[in-house]
């Protein structure tokens, strides 16, 4: 299992994230950010042949995640 990300540490010290960065800040699989980026939560953007994203938008993203409701003993989202 690969070393625990400090995610605010990252999103700091860098303007642009990597997509191996972004799932590691976020915890999704590179096919899940694939469609966060489909479905427009995320945008990418190429510099020299890569594909990156702002820091600023994937603290946006996670800033904007629905919080879970456990009152009901599971993990709902709270509307």
């Amino acid at each position: 299992m690969s070393e625990p990300v400090n995610a605010s540490k990252l999103l700091e010290a860098h303007e642009y994230l990597f997509i191996a960065e972004v799932c590691q800040v976020t915890r999704k699989s590179r096919g899940g950010v694939y469609d966060d980026f489909k479905a427009g939560r995320l945008t990418p953007l190429k510099i020299g042949g890569k594909t990156v994203v702002r820091s600023t938008e994937v603290r946006r993203y996670l800033d904007n995640l629905p919080v879970a409701d456990f009152a009901k003993g599971h993990a709902d989202v709270a509307a």
